[in-house]
């Protein structure tokens, strides 16, 4: 998107995880000389008029954590609007998402399963290391990208993980 120059970050209020995202997408706003506009919402209501102040030539990116429904709605939003969304999984991708980059929710779920094995077989839960996602995927939606007029780089194509045509 040669011509963003607004990102559109909405997230509910008071959850830390996404207050630590902000500052990093402050950081790559700035990198990217794009505008980052940070939003907090406490209610479904809130989320609403926040995505009515959403212009075309902005966009969103969406809160690892789907509360109060802001996932869906910012999904919901970049459809109709014709505006283009990043998303923390493939599993928006798959309903629609332009693109996301994130963890495979499939190999974090072995990996959970696999933590339960071994707190069966009688390992101490303070005695497993802290483990973080093994997979980070990339994945894009073409049909999204053609909705929105994009061309997506050869070389992009090439680093997706999973491409939804």
């Amino acid at each position: 998107m040669p011509k963003l120059r607004r990102v559109w970050f909405i997230y509910r209020a008071g959850d830390p995880t996404d207050a630590a995202a902000v500052a990093a997408a402050d950081q790559a706003a700035k990198y990217l000389k794009v505008e980052l506009i940070a939003r907090s919402v406490e209610s479904a209501d809130q989320l609403k008029r926040t995505l009515l102040e959403v212009r075309p030539g902005d966009g969103l990116m969406s809160p690892e954590m789907d509360a109060l429904d802001i996932t869906a709605a910012i999904l919901d939003k970049s459809l109709k609007s014709r505006v283009p969304a990043v998303f923390a999984t493939a599993h928006w991708v798959a309903r629609g998402g332009l693109v996301s980059y994130g963890p495979d929710l499939y190999a974090q779920g072995v990996q959970a399963a696999g933590i339960v094995a071994r707190i069966l077989q009688g390992t101490r839960p303070q005695d497993l290391p802290v483990e973080s996602a093994d997979d980070i995927a990339l994945a894009i939606n073409l049909e999204t990208a053609r909705l929105l007029a994009l061309d997506v780089p050869r070389k992009i194509l090439f680093r997706a993980d999973v491409i939804q045509r």
